[in-house]
């Protein structure tokens, strides 16, 4: 399994741009800036992380003034990276399982499966 330190930039920025942790995102890619509170549920942390890892360097964040408090827009693209980085797991893992799964299955069911896949790949 791989460690966080183990891994590469190149590797990171190619897992992040080949949407590898995108299921992790729930906010489409359309939306290129999160607000901190947003980001706080992606990572299942306090706000108050968000901020601090905003404070550290470690999230992209625009800083919006001129209203009486400061607030931060934060990257969606550094929230992935930043998944991508803390991630135990390779993305093709989930992959693999699914593979070593589908031959136990019988022909009817690999039928099946074929048919969903087929109609869910079309609604994308």
């Amino acid at each position: 399994m791989p460690t966080p330190a183990s891994k590469t930039r190149a590797a990171l920025q190619s897992a992040v741009d080949q949407g590898t942790f995108d299921f992790l995102v729930p906010f489409g890619p359309h939306r290129a800036l999160l607000r901190p509170d947003e980001v706080s549920r992606c990572l299942g942390w306090r706000p108050r992380t968000v901020y601090q890892l905003i404070e550290e360097g470690r999230l992209e964040a625009h800083a919006i003034t001129g209203r009486d408090k400061q607030r931060y827009q934060v990257t969606r693209r550094s929230v992935l990276l930043f998944l991508a980085e803390t991630a135990l797991y390779r993305g093709e893992d989930a992959l693999c399982r699914a593979e070593h799964l589908l031959s136990s299955f019988s022909a009817a069911e690999l039928s099946r499966l074929i048919t969903t896949a087929t109609r869910l790949r079309a609604s994308l």
